[in-house]
């Protein structure tokens, strides 16, 4: 009661072969997507259902882009031959033609919204009236420079006027950018070891083009360093040091003069210094270190092990 039946053949479960409809072919017995369209032609057969064709789409143009009518010329790619798929256009700057670039559209296309695929295009205009806002600025007879009191390079870019921006009219208004207000310089704050070891009054409002000394305050003991305000200085903290922050050591003498407020027990004070204590070995010495709280100088005692 449980054998299986046998048959002496293999099924043939194929699937029988579709009508063509559009945006299909057949080529060399197999089917492809037809001119203008794009894809890969598949056979569907659907439980239930008659052979179908799926895969191909009609191919789209491509729309033209919104550009800035004022700067640039798209009419090039008005025409549709020059929007269909795998097809080209050139978008041009409208004072100069022949920077452009080239606005293609992808050649398996099937939306209808899709805008042409190009770099950004920037065009400069060539003619405006002059800006409102001159400060920092002259007109010379070579055109723009700094003025006096200001430093840096002009740069002078006509820019569409807010009022006026519409095609054909095309109203534009200079623009002028560049030149910054000279200024003196001055320093960042040091770091607080520094700050207590060098004295940096002399270098905070330095004028362009002028130097300043920075020297050890007492009581530290060093070779000065000079600060430079470069000419034209535009930066408020632009002070440049001819080599490196001053190299600052605690005078000896003064040293000499303070002492511990607690003796740590390793050591201990005799009429020839300090040494070290009973049970403890070494060379005992005294050396002094800025005490940031208060910018003088702490004694530190080192050189004692215990035993």
């Amino acid at each position: 009661p449980f054998r299986f039946l046998q048959y002496s053949r293999t099924l043939d479960c194929g699937c029988p072969e579709p009508p063509l409809i559009a945006g299909y072919t057949k080529v060399e017995n197999r089917f492809v997507c037809a001119d203008g369209y794009t894809g890969e032609a598949e056979v569907r057969c659907p439980c239930g259902r008659e052979p179908e064709l799926v895969g191909c789409m009609e191919k789209k143009h491509c729309v033209v882009p919104a550009v800035d009518k004022c700067r640039q010329d798209a009419s090039d790619c008005n025409a549709l031959d020059k929007r269909y798929p795998g097809s080209s256009c050139v978008i041009r700057c409208r004072d100069d033609p022949a920077n452009f670039v080239t606005a293609s559209c992808p050649a398996t296309n099937t939306d209808p919204n899709r805008f042409l695929d190009y770099y950004p295009l920037r065009c400069t205009l060539k003619e405006c009236v002059d800006p409102p806002e001159t400060e920092g600025y002259n007109k010379t007879a070579n055109g723009w420079e700094c003025a006096t009191g200001y430093f840096g390079v002009v740069r002078f870019e006509c820019l569409p006027n807010a009022t006026g921006w519409v095609y054909p009219a095309c109203s534009a208004v200079g623009s002028l950018s560049g030149c910054e207000r000279i200024t003196t310089c001055g320093m960042a704050p040091l770091p607080p070891v520094d700050a207590c070891k060098v004295d940096t009054s002399s270098c905070q409002d330095v004028q362009a083009g002028s130097t300043c000394e920075l020297k050890c305050k007492f009581p530290f003991e060093g070779f000065k360093t000079i600060g430079i305000c470069p000419a034209g200085n535009i930066d408020p903290l632009g002070l440049v040091l001819n080599t490196t922050l001053p190299e600052c050591t605690v005078i000896q003498q003064e040293c000499d003069k303070v002492e511990p407020n607690t003796i740590p027990a390793p050591y201990t004070k005799t009429l020839s210094g300090w040494t070290c204590a009973t049970s403890y070995t070494g060379f005992a010495e005294k050396t002094c270190i800025p005490n940031v709280d208060q910018c003088d100088l702490k004694p530190v005692l080192s050189g004692c092990s215990q035993l």
